[in-house]
């Protein structure tokens, strides 16, 4: 699976010498942004699992999303 990047930036910035460059930041994997948004899906009767079920299940989900999006592309 290829890392795909959900907000990818990319800016201007002065090194040193003040001259400009082109710089990127690839901000987080869309298979993280996945995850965020079925972790915030979770109610409140799931704060009974541990931590890690509860990030364990949201990147699963969102694995099988990315999964889905790249058979559908």
């Amino acid at each position: 699976m290829k890392k795909i990047p959900a907000f990818p930036v990319t800016r201007y910035t002065s090194n040193i010498a003040g001259v400009q460059e082109l710089s990127t930041d690839d901000g987080m994997t869309l298979l993280q942004w996945y995850a965020g948004q079925a972790l915030s899906a979770h109610d409140t009767e799931s704060l009974g699992y541990d931590v890690e079920s509860i990030a364990q299940h949201c990147y699963n989900i969102a694995l099988a999303m990315v999964k889905e999006g790249e058979l559908r592309e």
